[in-house]
């Protein structure tokens, strides 16, 4: 997974299909929503997947995009009817990492994995953590479990456009068809 979204940005051929774009506004960036279904080896052994990608160019640097998605601090700007705390442990596995993040109606643990590529591109992906124990930390909350939330993979693709602007890719898959989201994201 990791790889192909290194490997750039959706395309129709790869059955992709865009579901929302929007021009850009004052104060706010272009973008672009993405969605495709999947059949087959999915998360949490799902018979089907959903995969959601947002495309967005933003006049930052790519280094500080980077640290404000990688280190899961935005949380609080997108959210901030949540208080959201993170703390991430280093494991002995070579580029990987445990994030548990929580708030008040979410605890969960996942790997997290980074690599850096040619031209100063970044890319991670955010997995759950053994499902049992995501399960047993998961603090009951209908919208994390109808969206399914605690079985996502999350991940992020930065690539530098100059020294100080930058293009994202956000993605998101999980298991199921993302109906409801996909609908509410439209």
């Amino acid at each position: 997974a990791l790889e192909a979204l290194a490997a750039g940005y959706p395309t129709e051929a790869e059955g992709w299909s865009t579901i929302a774009r929007r021009p850009p506004k004052q104060g706010a960036p272009a973008l672009q929503l993405w969605y495709r279904k999947r059949s087959g080896q999915c998360a949490a052994g799902a018979s089907s997947s959903a995969e959601l990608r947002v495309e967005l160019d933003l006049p930052v640097a790519a280094g500080i995009a980077f640290e404000e998605l990688y280190d899961c601090t935005f949380l609080t700007a997108v959210f901030p009817w949540w208080t959201f705390q993170v703390s991430i442990k280093p494991t002995e596995l070579g580029g990987s990492d445990l994030v548990q993040i929580s708030c008040d109606t979410l605890d969960m643990l996942c790997w997290r994995r980074c690599q850096r590529g040619p031209s100063g591109s970044m890319v991670w992906l955010l997995h759950p953590a053994e499902q049992q124990e995501a399960r047993a930390r998961l603090k009951r909350s209908s919208v994390v479990e109808i969206l399914g939330i605690n079985k996502a993979i999350f991940g992020c693709h930065i690539q530098p456009q100059g020294s100080d602007a930058c293009r994202i890719l956000l993605y998101m898959q999980m298991p199921g068809s993302g109906m409801l989201l996909r609908t509410s994201l439209a």
